[in-house]
C-alpha cells in the first residue's frame, strides 16, 4: 500500500518537473533557432502548426497538474503529432529534431498516465 502511495507522488511530480523543463527547453529552441530556421525557409504554416501544438501542449501540462489522465492523454498525443510533423517538415530534417521537439512533450505525458494508473490501482487495492 505504501508503495502505491509513493510511486503515485513520485510519477506526478517526475511528470510536472520534466514537463516544465521540456516546455522551457522547447520555447528557449524556438525562440533562438526555431523561428529562424522557419523563416529562412519561408515555411509559415509549418510555423503556425507548430505554435498551435505546443500552445494545446501548455494547456496539456496545466490540466495534468489537476487531472492526470486527461492532461497525460493530451500531452502524449500532442508529442506523437510533433513527432509526425517534424519528421515530414522541410524546414527541420533529421532525428535530432523530432527528439528535441517530441520527447520534452512525450515523457510528462507518460508520467501523468502512469501516475493516474497507480492511483486507480491505489483506489482498487483492498487495505
Amino acid at each position: 500500500m505504501l508503495k502505491a502511495i509513493i510511486n503515485f507522488k513520485n510519477y506526478r511530480w517526475a511528470a510536472r518537473i520534466t514537463g516544465f523543463i521540456g516546455l522551457v527547453l522547447i520555447i528557449s529552441f524556438m525562440l533562438g533557432q526555431g523561428f529562424e530556421m522557419i523563416k529562412s525557409r519561408h515555411a509559415s504554416y509549418d510555423l503556425l502548426f507548430l505554435l498551435t501544438v505546443f500552445s494545446f501542449s501548455f494547456f496539456a501540462y496545466i490540466i495534468g497538474w489537476i487531472i492526470e489522465i486527461v492532461g497525460g492523454s493530451l500531452l502524449t498525443l500532442s508529442g506523437i503529432a510533433i513527432a509526425f510533423f517534424v519528421s515530414f517538415s522541410e524546414a527541420f530534417s533529421g532525428i535530432v529534431y523530432v527528439l528535441l521537439l517530441s520527447l520534452p512533450i512525450l515523457i510528462p505525458g507518460i508520467f501523468y498516465l502512469m501516475s493516474w494508473r497507480h492511483k486507480v490501482i491505489r483506489m482498487q487495492s483492498p487495505s
